[in-house]
């Protein structure tokens, strides 16, 4: 009998259409990134689907887990200056951006095992943008970069191949995990700053946190003004072109 009264009630309520972000206290729909990973620290949990089943096409995509350690691309503390899925006015902001203080030239370590995929170079936009393409499947968007590294000269090859500043090149050369990667800088649009994404297949961007990356900021600190600014809200000079996936 209780059997049967709890269907019954559970289908006036639609428990079956409830879903996990409803039940936990903490909901990714409704919280911005940084009230959402204090929410999952406060109550010890972790993200939902965690370890997600392997694509019968493709290797297996890891997101965030209890015993993943956060990634950090400067191995220390940098503060956020934009948040992801910010109001950009005509789009919204595809990843998080990290002060390096107004310094060019911060180091930037490989978050994982992987394959840097693609290099561009471009005076507008993302400036100097690297893909890395990590083992657990996520590829790594470093954007607005002052130096590829030691492939800086396979870019410059190619510049000078083609007589053309704006190039983009596949190196697939691997770095492993803790690598010396890249370098921030200021190339295409704003001060000295990271702007990093995190994409799944198809180019679907997906909120860095869910990757493993740490904020790495005091929550009394998140929303203190800095020098690149939190630009919530704020529209986009006339000249910068729509995007899906802009800087």
């Amino acid at each position: 009998m209780n059997t049967v009264l709890n269907k019954v009630i559970c289908f006036a309520l639609g428990c079956a259409g409830i879903s996990l972000a409803q039940q936990s206290p903490c909901n990714e729909e409704t919280m911005d990134a940084f009230a959402y990973e204090d929410c999952l620290a406060e109550h010890n949990l972790t993200v939902p689907g965690a370890e997600a089943k392997p694509a019968s096409d493709g290797p297996r995509l890891t997101v965030l887990g209890a015993k993943q350690p956060p990634y950090s691309p400067f191995n220390k503390d940098a503060y956020l200056t934009s948040s992801f899925g910010e109001n950009r006015g005509t789009r919204y902001h595809a990843g998080f951006d990290f002060s390096t203080q107004m310094e060019e030239g911060w180091v930037v370590y490989a978050p994982e095992n992987g394959t840097v995929t693609e290099l561009s170079v471009s005076p507008f936009m993302y400036g100097k943008l690297m893909l890395f393409k990590g083992e657990s499947g996520k590829t790594w968007a470093f954007a607005h970069q002052s130096s590829f590294g030691k492939l800086d000269e396979m870019v410059m090859a190619k510049q000078y191949a083609t007589k053309k500043n704006d190039v983009k090149l596949k190196p697939n050369v691997r770095y492993k995990k803790g690598d010396t990667l890249t370098f921030a800088g200021s190339s295409g649009i704003g001060n000295p700053h990271l702007h990093l994404e995190v994409r799944l297949d198809n180019d679907r961007i997906i909120n860095p946190v869910l990757a493993g990356l740490s904020s790495a900021i005091p929550s009394h600190h998140r929303f203190s003004e800095q020098p690149y600014g939190r630009a919530t809200n704020s529209r986009p000079p006339a000249q910068r072109p729509s995007a899906r996936a802009a800087p």
